[in-house]
């Protein structure tokens, strides 16, 4: 079967981005996914974690939200090349994060969010009152940190939506989605730092602590561009494909 081209039917840019790479216990996610019918995508036996903090703007309406991924690949290799399965996102404003879980089955929830891409980069995550989620990058006085490259990056895929009952995962949903642009990679120092509170209503920021989550890299984008897909059954994107992510060209 030829592979069938994403259509991303909403793009928005500039964004500016905040992506922290980090790692986890893979025997602690591997049950949970293996019930979305997914494993975990592993580096040198650790689980991949993915946290996007974003503010941007969308029908002249800014928002800022974050979001907390587990790369993933399908156990169904008739299904999309590997992605993320979508723990937990948040939005700052409650209208879109109630369209997000009415219409799009995404398990948003609204949260006060705070988000600054200029050196040194942090995020903040407010939720019911209280800080549960935060980083920041450290830039000692006089010093200037330099980032390990810098370029055109970016990353496309398949993200797997939880299913709202168990071992439901045949009927599971997802969506495709891109994350692209200039890029300013950094690399996780031991003066950087991340705070995770447990939060009952929250049960994903106790997973991270409980899996022994570590932050290993910063990606900056300044002026980012982000594409979503249609929500859809997995069944309905075997064959799709992402297209390669190609700079915008420039006169």
């Amino acid at each position: 079967m030829s592979a069938i081209p994403v259509r991303y039917h909403v793009e928005i840019a500039p964004v500016r981005e905040i992506l922290l790479l980090g790692t986890a216990d893979l025997a602690f996610w591997q049950p949970r996914l293996q019930a979305e019918g997914l494993q975990p995508v592993a580096e040198q036996g650790r689980a991949q974690v993915m946290i996007c903090a974003v503010a941007a703007r969308f029908k002249g309406l800014s928002f800022r939200e974050l979001s907390i991924s587990i790369l993933a690949a399908p156990i169904d290799d008739r299904l999309p090349q590997p992605g993320a399965l979508l723990v937990q996102a948040f939005n700052s404003r409650p209208l879109f994060a109630f369209v997000e879980r009415a219409i799009f089955h995404t398990p948003y929830i609204a949260a006060q969010i705070a988000v600054d891409v200029d050196l040194p980069a942090s995020f903040q995550v407010a939720h019911q009152g209280d800080v549960v989620l935060s980083a920041q990058m450290a830039c000692p006085p006089d010093t200037q940190r330099q980032p390990l490259r810098d370029g055109y990056d970016g990353w496309q895929g398949a993200i797997y939506l939880p299913s709202r009952t168990a071992m439901a995962s045949n009927r599971s949903r997802l969506f495709f989605g891109k994350l692209v642009g200039q890029t300013q990679f950094y690399p996780f120092t031991t003066e950087d730092t991340v705070t995770i509170r447990p939060s009952g209503a929250v049960p994903v920021l106790g997973q991270l602590i409980d899996s022994g989550f570590a932050g290993q890299q910063w990606a900056i984008r300044t002026a980012a561009t982000h594409g979503k897909s249609k929500t859809m059954y997995r069944e309905r994107a075997v064959g799709l494909q992402p297209a390669p992510a190609q700079p915008t060209a420039t006169a």
